[in-house]
């Protein structure tokens, strides 16, 4: 026998008994195949259903997307103007700051100073000045970045807070910004100069 032969002798074999196989399922079993395919098609369809209600939302989010992208993003409610983040500095720094509430209601505006060598955070002198804008209110006030002998090269944190007034005096010396103060986000400064 040639070797075509044989192979097409296999492949009769291979269709006889597939053939003989799929010919001996039960009505019941061709019944229960039917269902799981009608299973599978239901469950398809859900699916489908699924995605176009997923798709709709999903329009609708990129509607309302550019929307809220062009609105204005609020301010903080107190900010440390100057000097800038990454800020080369010397020992005494004027610090401008921004506080937005209608009225500062008994509370007086400090800066805090944190040399990052330390655990410590600072209370430096009261403001120089304070000015009412219309949106709150302006302060300036002088921060020092270490003393005379110690803290160039340094970096140090500087903070803006709104405690009750007298309730922090200058020098005194805290573990972490008060709970319930507003308080600024942190602008870290490095001293270069003396």
């Amino acid at each position: 026998m040639t070797r075509y032969a044989r192979r097409c002798t296999v492949a009769l074999a291979v269709i006889f008994v597939v053939g003989g196989i799929a010919g001996s399922f039960s009505p019941a079993a061709e019944q229960a195949a039917e269902m799981t395919m009608a299973d599978v098609a239901r469950r398809i369809q859900a699916l489908e259903e699924r995605l176009a209600r997923l798709e709709q939302r999903l329009q609708a989010l990129e509607k309302e997307a550019p929307a809220q992208a062009a609105a204005p993003q609020e301010k903080p409610m107190i900010e440390i103007v100057s000097p800038r983040d990454n800020a080369e500095v010397a020992m005494e720094v004027v610090v401008d700051c921004v506080v937005r509430v209608k009225d500062l209601e008994g509370r007086s505006p400090v800066v805090l100073v944190h040399p990052l060598m330390t655990n410590l955070l600072w209370v430096q002198p009261l403001p120089i000045r304070i000015d009412k804008t219309d949106d709150g209110y302006r302060f300036r006030c002088r921060a020092y970045c270490g003393t005379v002998e110690a803290g160039l090269g340094e970096k140090f944190e500087l903070y803006a807070i709104l405690p009750k007034e007298e309730s922090l005096h200058e020098g005194d010396q805290l573990d972490a910004i008060p709970e319930g103060v507003l308080a600024s986000s942190s602008v870290v400064v490095t001293r270069t100069k003396k």
